[in-house]
């Protein structure tokens, strides 16, 4: 690969004499070298930059497996046959998003690198307010008003900066809990199909974090250890379609000139709900006797625009569910199985959807309700 390197050495321009000395200091010798060197070579000095790495690709991809149904040759005549064939599509899956959900958390830790390293303001202990006509007064900083100040250069809300300290590096091992303590579980309490759609919305979640990483390429306070005196040019052959920024040092722009900023809100935003979904995943058999139907959307699209389902604890994921309405402050407006619990005094359309035309496809409906009951409701 092509490095530049800036070659310095100081000269000693010294011309004294003993009658006479006009001499005006030593000089300081510049020139820039074009150097070719080994990709071994280069990855030993080189450091990885949290603000401008290459996230997207160090993401792998994550899929679904579907359950295989062949009445042919083994039909399904018991719940415990087909739960079966969902666990082994689970447990399938499981292997892709154990790998995907690690280097998630990975990439989770280099943001939060990267946003202390753009100028996140040391959180004082104490504060000192003088109002007009009395003495100083010195007053304890609350947990909120400290964080406020926190990651103040990319605009962090601090709610959400908070939760993203709290919550970053759990996907993985929310994820594996979860599959340990649920899977066993569905084979007694009928929620095989729950906890299926469950590892799909996970994957969902986590497709989703990954695109947004994508050229998350910005910073604020550059460390100038990152290139002292070099720049890497790339690769002298290099197949790729698209450069490499680790083979070749990318300019870096300030966020508030390339709106990475609010890219970088949005991965934070992303990856909090990914780990809250995993770890409120709650599927309660109950014995109700009323027939809830939730309009929703195609599982084709985002996550944020459908219905949050039943199988998540009531209320925990209202905040985190979409990122657009989270700026917009509309996080009471989410259709969801527990609407009308969490808030029976939210907006009429949210509450009773099927009274208003907003009906793509329906979602969960019927936890804990024996079949003849079920399809007597759904007869009248």
């Amino acid at each position: 690969m092509v490095l530049l390197y800036l070659s310095q050495y100081i000269e000693d321009a010294d011309i004294c004499s003993s009658n006479d000395c006009d001499n005006k200091g030593i000089l300081m010798q510049s020139a820039l070298k074009t150097l070719l060197i080994s990709k071994a070579d280069y990855e030993r000095m080189h450091r990885e930059d949290d603000c401008c790495g290459e996230s997207f690709f160090s993401l792998p991809d994550a899929y679904v497996s579907r359950p295989v149904w062949n009445p042919v040759n083994n039909g399904i005549y018991t719940y415990s046959e087909m739960w079966n064939r969902y666990n082994l599509a689970i447990q399938s899956t499981s292997k892709v998003l154990d790998v995907a959900l690690s280097q998630a958390d990975a990439v989770a830790a280099s943001l939060e690198r990267c946003f202390a390293q753009n100028g996140e303001l040391p959180q004082a202990t104490t504060v000192i307010t003088r109002p007009a006509g009395t003495a100083p007064t010195r007053v304890t900083e609350t947990a909120a008003v400290s964080a406020s100040i926190a990651g103040l250069a990319l605009r962090l809300p601090a709610s959400l900066l908070n939760r993203f300290r709290a919550l970053s590096g759990s996907a993985a091992p929310s994820f594996s809990a979860a599959l340990q303590r649920e899977a066993p579980k569905a084979q007694n309490d009928f929620s095989i199909q729950y906890f299926y759609d469950f590892v799909k919305d996970v994957t969902d979640a986590y497709n989703e974090f990954r695109l947004s990483t994508l050229d998350l390429c910005q910073g604020c306070c550059i460390d100038a250890a990152l290139f002292p005196k070099h720049l890497a040019l790339g690769l002298v052959a290099d197949s790729s379609p698209i450069p490499s920024c680790h083979y070749r040092q990318c300019f870096i722009e300030s966020p508030i000139l390339n709106h990475k900023d609010a890219q970088m809100r949005r991965s934070l935003f992303l990856y909090n709900r990914l780990v809250q979904m995993i770890q409120n995943y709650q599927y309660e058999e109950k014995n109700v006797t009323v027939l809830r139907v939730t309009p929703s959307v195609s599982y084709k699209g985002p996550v944020g625009e459908r219905s949050i389902p039943a199988y998540y604890a009531a209320g925990t994921l209202n905040e985190e569910w979409d990122y657009d309405k989270f700026r917009r402050n509309e996080t009471g407006k989410h259709l969801s199985y527990f609407a009308a619990t969490v808030n029976p005094q939210g907006p009429p359309q949210v509450i009773n959807p099927l009274d208003y035309d907003r009906i793509n496809m329906i979602s969960s409906g019927s936890r804990g309700m024996s079949v003849k009951l079920m399809n007597r409701l759904m007869a009248s």
